[in-house]
């Protein structure tokens, strides 16, 4: 369990020593701060974030209820539960410092164990709304998650499989209208949609067995040049197709610790980024090396059509369903490049990137030796 961080403030010693000496009693790992007034305890608040306040009303420089309001006005401590203690006891009082936000109220002269009773119930209503927001946040990454896969399932995945239900309807219709050459060039096209489709539903398996933690990973030392071969091969028909000069320089006996599966998606799904984005007799480089670090990195460059600050600032997020088609109008689901930073990281590794509007992009793994 972390420590605890609570702060005590009060102008006089005898009270200030006196709520130590009960949070030491309690034989908690706490670690307690002292504050002799308003002022400094609220600048010690917003720095050290406390898990608990005992603010002393009447202090000098700033009272107790008006550090109360600015913690409670302030985004990063207004969610601190904050113990009043003071010597004023009237009940318009109280009912003043539970307004201002207070979570509990003690009277001077207070009794040790009430002290103790007070911090731990409000110790424990901290860590409840603590989990609460917890879940809240990770409700709402979901919920970004969710809307984005049914986004890319509802437009990105539809648009291939309409055109293979399109094709086979030509072809079972009016077969008779088709002669070889052009039922060889509706099978072609035929063939790149279910290749689509298909390349789409691997990233959308992959994103879902990562989700529920089902993805194995086993980093192990692997041949780089031997693990990309069939990624390079699969990738170079596309290549021929839009002209573009494929380049690979990978030295054969180059090596890195990976799991050859999860390098080997994030390889793939680069390189059809690059060829997505980039235009006819334009040049893809594949390339690794070994820098003098001792890491080892692996880069796709390109001539493509390149991304702006405020593109690339979109690029791994989560929150937004980012996508764009390509240079030939090439579709895709922005969930590639985000499932290969992941994949990156689970391999004790790093993806970047580099863009310039107009001129290319190239993204880097970085993987150890």
């Amino acid at each position: 369990m972390t420590q605890r961080t609570i702060l005590v403030a009060d102008d006089e010693r005898q009270f200030m020593e006196l709520s130590m000496e009960a949070l030491r009693n309690l034989n908690e790992d706490f670690e307690i701060i002292g504050a002799p007034n308003g002022k400094v305890a609220y600048e010690l608040a917003t720095k050290k974030q406390p898990d608990l306040i005992l603010l002393d009303w009447q202090m000098p420089e700033m009272s107790g209820v008006e550090a109360l309001g600015k913690l409670k006005e302030n985004e990063t401590t207004k969610d601190i539960p904050v113990i009043m203690i003071t010597g004023l006891s009237e009940p318009r009082n109280i009912e003043h410092a539970l307004g201002k936000g207070a979570h509990d109220y003690l009277t001077k002269p207070f009794d040790k164990l009430e002290l103790q009773a007070r911090v731990k119930s409000a110790l424990r209503e901290y860590d409840y709304l603590q989990q609460i927001k917890t879940q809240q946040d990770e409700l709402k990454q979901l919920n970004n998650l969710k809307d984005r896969i049914f986004s890319i399932i509802s437009h990105d995945l539809r648009t291939p499989m309409a055109a293979v239900t399109m094709f086979v309807d030509m072809l079972t219709k009016n077969v008779e209208m088709f002669d070889a050459e052009m039922i060889r060039d509706i099978g072609g096209d035929l063939q790149e949609s279910v290749q689509n489709a298909s390349f789409l539903l691997d990233n959308l398996l992959k994103w879902a067995q990562s989700q529920m933690e089902n993805l194995n990973i086993f980093v192990q030392e692997i041949n780089i040049a031997e693990t990309l071969r069939a990624d390079i091969r699969l990738l170079q028909n596309g290549m021929k197709s839009k002209n573009i000069n494929f380049i690979v320089e990978i030295p054969e006996g180059l090596s890195a610790q990976a799991d050859s599966d999860s390098m080997s998606f994030i390889i793939r799904n680069l390189l059809s980024n690059s060829l997505k984005f980039t235009p006819n007799e334009g040049e893809i480089k594949l390339f690794a090396r070994q820098n003098t670090d001792g890491k080892i990195r692996i880069s796709v460059q390109d001539t493509g059509v390149g991304m702006s600050q405020e593109d690339l600032d979109k690029l791994f997020g989560t929150s937004t369903h980012f996508t764009t088609h390509g240079t030939d109008g090439e579709i895709g689901t922005g969930l590639g490049l985000l499932l290969c930073k992941e994949f990156a990281e689970k391999n004790e590794g790093n993806l970047s990137v580099k863009s310039e509007l107009g001129k290319g992009t190239i993204f880097t793994l970085e993987l150890k030796q």
